[in-house]
């Protein structure tokens, strides 16, 4: 062999020998997800109930205004006002769920889909999740609903991201308020982080139900 082919075989060795040691670096997935919600004024868990829902794509609701009940919840069929079964709401909302979290009276409780048939209704049952810590009233923190849980509550496989709304339901048990875009999701790599400090504020409702800003965090 001539060395003009010796030296050309030797080149192609090393190439495939740096190709063999090419290591792609993955981002980590996180542990835990952050999220925090802002309203302008007061946060009322005996009063109010507020629920964050997941998705593995956009999960859709009924507009706001109208009466609001969710998987495994008590509900009163006169006021059902979208459609007087309550089939119709699985089919076109809670079948978008995956689970949602629910704070009331300072408790914070997470319910795992999929929710995808009316005749399941009562077997869709919430788990406590974590206590709200309460802040003194008229401070920063007390408009604030914040948690802090492991992704690990979301059933496998988790996806590679995750979709969400947050929404609040007022005494008469109707949907207040949501957040203003429908597609808000962030990705399960740790560090990632979305945020949106214009939520229009809405007058018309109650302060303690009115998000005027958000933020979540994987951690």
């Amino acid at each position: 062999m001539s060395k003009k082919y010796i030296g050309i075989f030797f080149v192609v060795i090393l190439f495939m020998a740096g190709c063999a040691r090419t290591v792609t670096v993955r981002p980590d997935v996180g542990n835990q997800m952050s999220i925090e919600i802002s309203f302008r004024s007061d946060v009322d868990t005996a009063a109010n109930r507020y629920y964050m829902v997941f998705g593995g794509t956009s999960p859709s609701f009924t507009d706001k205004g109208s009466y609001f009940f969710a998987p495994g919840e008590e509900y009163d069929r006169e006021k059902l006002d979208v459609s007087s079964e309550a089939a119709y709401y699985y089919d076109n909302f809670f079948s978008t769920w995956d689970d949602f979290i629910t704070l009331r009276d300072n408790t914070f409780y997470i319910t795992n889909g999929p929710f995808s048939s009316a005749s399941e209704h009562s077997s869709y049952s919430p788990a406590l999740l974590s206590y709200r810590s309460i802040p003194s009233a008229g401070s920063e923190s007390a408009k604030k609903v914040e948690l802090i849980f492991d992704l690990s509550k979301f059933p496998p496989p988790l996806p590679t991201e995750i979709y969400f709304n947050f929404l609040s339901v007022g005494p008469d048990s109707r949907m207040a308020d949501l957040l203003g875009a429908t597609d808000n999701k962030i990705s399960v790599n740790i560090g990632s982080s979305v945020h949106n400090i214009s939520e229009l504020p809405d007058m018309s409702i109650d302060g303690s139900l009115d998000i005027i800003s958000w933020k979540a965090e994987i951690q």
